[in-house]
């Protein structure tokens, strides 16, 4: 069978959950909350979308993303002490898990995973607040396959993380800025950081990656603030396609 090329994909879009993802943080000159993101509509439990692209031969089924559903930038599990804390019911989802399975697998050559990010999260890597995956840049061969069942299927999975950049020291910031022992991009350790520069560092964060500025002392959410907005600067797409033999 010959190589697969775009003018033959078939394009199939699976939409896993919802795609609203809004940001909203609160930061008091007294203490720091580091609520990095709530949902803005209920019923919404991702902001992944899924497609798959494959032949008249190959086809994909039951994509799924399990258990953490979403990425999420908020502040360490558990991380209720120190300058910046972890809001109630909210923490860090830097990873996500996708499976699945393809069928007539027989003349499956690899299968390949992208995933396009807004482009605040990439204007936030450039600044080194986070690190990209691999799979932002290039598309990467899915190595986690099954073996062909009797019925010609495999399973399939693969991992898709992001993870903090330099600038917080490589751990979440709300770690970082209480740590005397962890250093950024400038060898700072983040105790060594005023409470002013924490606040600026962390409303640059959030206007770079979600358009979100301070309105006063203790609010990140504009008077304007519109849920559609935010969800349209931060969906992510993951493409998975199948090559042929």
């Amino acid at each position: 069978m010959p190589k697969l090329t775009r003018k033959s994909y078939t394009r199939r879009l699976i939409t896993v959950g919802g795609l609203v993802f809004a940001s909203v943080a609160l930061i008091s000159t007294g203490f720091a909350a580091f609520v990095i993101s709530n949902n803005a509509k209920k019923n919404v439990d991702s902001n992944v979308e899924i497609g798959t692209i494959s032949t008249a031969s190959l086809e994909f089924e039951n994509v799924a993303i399990t258990d953490n559903k979403s990425f999420k930038f908020d502040g360490a599990e558990g991380d209720n002490e120190g300058r910046i804390t972890t809001s109630s019911g909210a923490s860090e989802n830097l990873k996500i898990e996708i499976t699945g399975q393809i069928k007539n697998a027989q003349y499956l050559k690899e299968c390949k995973v992208k995933i396009a990010v807004p482009q605040g999260v990439v204007d936030a890597a450039d600044k080194g607040y986070i690190v990209l995956p691999e799979c932002a840049s290039n598309e990467i061969e899915v190595h986690e396959l099954g073996a062909i069942s009797a019925n010609n299927v495999r399973e399939f999975s693969c991992t898709i993380e992001f993870a903090w950049g330099e600038a917080f020291g490589n751990i979440n910031p709300s770690l970082f800025f209480d740590s005397e022992t962890a250093v950024d991009a400038e060898g700072k350790t983040g105790r060594e950081y005023t409470q002013d520069e924490v606040i600026a560092a962390i409303a640059d964060f959030r206007i770079t990656m979600f358009g979100i500025e301070r309105t006063d002392e203790t609010s990140y959410i504009p008077a304007d603030y519109n849920a559609d907005a935010v969800e349209d600067n931060n969906k992510y797409v993951v493409t998975l396609t199948a090559y042929t033999n």
